[in-house]
Formats: C-alpha cells, sequence, structure tokens
C-alpha cells in the first residue's frame, strides 16, 4: 500500500500562492470530483502493477467506493491518462463527504 498524504502548516500562509485552490469547471451540480493523472498500465509502463481506487467517506475511518462513477478519461499521450471521477449523488447543504485516491499493490 502506498500512502500519499499532503500536509500543512498550523500557521496560516504568509502568501496565498502556496494553499490549495478549488477549481469549478462542472455545472454546479453540487456533485463532488477527483481527478488525477495515471498510468494507463503500470505493468508496462514501470514494471509494477498497482491499483488505483477512488473511494468516499464521510467521516474519514470507513471509505468505500460505492456511490462514485468514473466521469471521464483524457488521453494524454505517454501511457498516460487524466481521470475523473464523480460521486453520484448530490452533497446535501450541511453534510460533508471525502474523496481520496488510494494507491495499492494487489
Amino acid at each position: 500500500l502506498i500512502n500519499i498524504s499532503i500536509e500543512m502548516e498550523s500557521e496560516v500562509p504568509k502568501s496565498t500562492q502556496h494553499l490549495p485552490l478549488q477549481i469549478i469547471k462542472q455545472p454546479s451540480d453540487q456533485k463532488q470530483r477527483l481527478s488525477f493523472i495515471r498510468y494507463k498500465n503500470p505493468l508496462l509502463t514501470t514494471g509494477e502493477q498497482f491499483l488505483y481506487i477512488v473511494e468516499q467517506s464521510t467521516d474519514l475511518q470507513t471509505w468505500s467506493t460505492q456511490g462514485l462513477s468514473l466521469e471521464k478519461s483524457v488521453d494524454l499521450g505517454g501511457d498516460m491518462q487524466r481521470e475523473t471521477w464523480v460521486s453520484d449523488s448530490v452533497l446535501s447543504p450541511g453534510n460533508r463527504r471525502f474523496l481520496r485516491l488510494r494507491v495499492a499493490l494487489p
């Protein structure tokens, strides 16, 4: 299992250029999206077999692949592609849902 994590400083950054950005290019359908670049065939490209798993959670404890769909896959060339995953249901006001990408060995 390969863990990818982003650590944030507890201090407020002096410059806003280092803050994460939310880019909304989709209609405001209240669905969440996760986009990432991946190898089309990791075994041929890297010599290792691994899986890309998109999951969601409402409590950061229990994660599930249910309720998520591949919305778009764009060929970038060089055996790479960009995938965009979307939640099947809208996010109701006052509720929270978290999305993550997990990269795992079979």
